[in-house]
């Protein structure tokens, strides 16, 4: 089992989705076809609200003691990618380490740009000019295995759970639609796959992956003032928006192929709610107090857990909120008053989440921030630990293999 941390663009908060079809209230912009909406009474509270808060206790791992020592039961190696001032490294964690290892070390002045690491942390996607490279990520230190160039295209990601599993967008020069393309890089052979053509002409305006999972695609587009597109695992569009300050914007992957949404982030009405796979109902989220809105979520592997992380509509400070899925009671909330949590990734087994987290001071929010650390929490023993991280990684994904 691993724990991977991926760099990527965020792309997510800014792009919101717009409405045309007029089944849908006013008050909800997202264009679907056919939506229902399931609705809270005023006064009430959704699904799991009314639980008892468990605030859990936090400890700072001593110095010297192995990740697994630390974190009893945690036995995922965790894999990065960190920003440590000069460049990016892959660092390796093991559970029988106390800190992390440097496998490789890029030059922070080579052309290598959208790179990422798979769920497993094995294999790294390197975009240069058009061609997307990807090579395997050696055991030793300072070491890349044999690189090959797989494909084509401008944008490239690889999918949020299925190991060695890579899509981009080929972007034809006759200005054709962007085919979205995929392969296996542990087959033998490698051989890309056309899953579906998307919608835009990609040499017109910028078209890049946001994400991608078995719940579906996130596109984004510059055409007009900014789109987003929702492809469920089909191909199927199932929403297409536009830029808008009262909009909708993807807040994280719910569980059983669900997505979740706050729409209005930046408006006083702002809500967040669960979209059904198809596009056609939207839902309370589970475990989410009437008024709160959401920052980021995230459900369990196995879809049992939900993380939420909501906006405290406050200066400093954030909540980690983990509940039941289908219930929405609260397992564990989890109080980081000084800090500004802004990853979440759950261990294989969806017993650990794993989150980072750094000081919430002006100068760690207008540049790269200082002292970040990673928290690891037991869902079944209700207790967590914080350990120093060596510099900045964004973007945490579990590996379900």
């Amino acid at each position: 089992m691993v724990v991977v941390a991926v760099v990527v663009a965020a792309v997510a908060l800014g792009w919101l989705l717009r409405s045309t079809a007029p089944t849908r209230p006013a008050s909800i912009s997202l264009d679907v076809r056919g939506a229902t909406t399931t609705t809270v009474a005023s006064g009430s509270s959704v699904t799991g609200s009314a639980s008892p808060v468990v605030t859990a206790p936090l400890h700072q791992a001593d110095q010297g003691v192995p990740l697994g020592k630390a974190m009893p039961g945690f036995d995922d190696t965790i894999t990065s990618l960190t920003w440590l001032g000069q460049g990016v490294d892959i660092l390796r964690w093991r559970p029988s380490q106390p800190a992390p290892e440097t496998v490789v070390s890029f030059d922070p002045g080579d052309s290598g740009r959208n790179r990422g690491l798979d769920a497993s942390g094995g294999w790294l996607v390197d975009i240069r000019g058009e061609s997307v490279v990807v090579l395997p990520v050696a055991e030793g230190p300072e070491e890349l295995g044999g690189e090959r160039i797989v494909g084509e295209g401008r944008s490239a990601l690889w999918h949020d759970a299925r190991p060695g599993r890579l899509a981009w967008l080929a972007c034809p020069t006759d200005g054709a639609t962007a085919t979205f393309q995929t392969v296996d890089v542990t087959g033998d052979p490698v051989e890309p796959e056309t899953l579906q053509l998307v919608d835009v002409a990609c040499h017109d305006v910028g078209v890049w992956l946001g994400r991608w999972g078995d719940w579906g695609l996130l596109l984004h587009t510059s055409e007009g003032s900014g789109a987003q597109v929702l492809l469920d695992a089909d191909g199927t569009e199932v929403a297409r928006g536009r830029l808008s300050p009262d909009g909708e914007w993807f807040a994280g992957a719910g569980p059983e192929g669900t997505t979740i949404w706050t729409e209005g982030p930046h408006q006083a009405s702002a809500s967040s709610f669960l979209l059904s796979p198809d596009g056609g109902e939207h839902m309370p989220v589970p475990g989410l107090a009437e008024g709160e809105v959401l920052q980021a979520a995230l459900a369990s592997p196995d879809g049992l857990l939900l993380a939420l992380v909501p906006d405290l509509a406050v200066r400093h400070g954030s909540v980690v909120r983990i509940v039941d899925a289908a219930d929405g009671s609260v397992v564990a909330e989890i109080a980081e008053p000084s800090s500004l949590v802004d990853r979440m990734v759950w261990s294989s087994d969806s017993q650990f989440l794993a989150y980072q987290r750094w000081p919430d001071t002006e100068s760690n929010r207008a540049g790269v921030p200082q002292d970040a650390e990673l928290v690891l929490f037991d869902t079944e023993a209700g207790v967590g630990v914080a350990f120093p991280l060596p510099g900045y990684t964004v973007a945490l994904r579990s590996d379900a293999g």
